[in-house]
């Protein structure tokens, strides 16, 4: 079957899903009152996004008060294997571990982001303000906004020109 990646919104097959995921951490949960039960019938939810283990979480919060067993992964490594007390501690739990995980793995969130914070781009802009303007770019600059002044019907004095 097709999975979907919810960052990028493409289809994947499983095997090619699970190469795209890469190290992105994603998460197992149980509840762990089941032991022999569990362990027989593999009674783990299906690999889940933090996101998504979160969500799944918040709707068990309203029912009964069972312990909670969460495992999170990075690609096939077991990081964290943790039981928690009931939902909303788990989902808190899940909440924490993604707030440092992404504090500990910076990516941008959009293009602009990271134009604007790669290193390449500041050392380009640098660049760029250490190119001295010849005064004739100056003078096309100052005439041009005394034309658009002029077509815009303003009457106020243009910065760097003289009447």
């Amino acid at each position: 079957g097709n999975w979907g990646c919810k960052g990028c919104r493409r289809p994947f097959c499983s095997k090619c899903f699970t190469k795209h995921r890469g190290t992105s951490p994603h998460v197992q949960w149980a509840y762990d009152d089941m032991g022999f039960i569990r362990t027989a019938l593999g009674g783990f939810s299906a690999d889940l996004c933090l996101e998504d283990a979160q969500q799944a979480l918040a709707e068990l919060s309203s029912g009964l008060e069972r312990p909670i067993r969460l495992r999170i992964f990075s690609g096939s490594t077991q990081m964290s294997d943790e039981v928690l007390e009931n939902a909303q501690t788990a989902r808190n739990y899940l909440r924490a571990f993604q707030d440092a995980d992404q504090r500990e793995s910076m990516q941008p969130r959009t293009l602009v982001t990271f134009v604007s914070n790669h290193a390449s781009s500041r050392s380009m802009r640098a660049a760029m303000e250490d190119i001295p303007e010849s005064p004739a770019v100056e003078e096309e600059s100052a005439s041009s906004m005394v034309s658009i002044h002029s077509f815009i019907g303003g009457t106020a004095e243009v910065p760097g020109t003289e009447q």
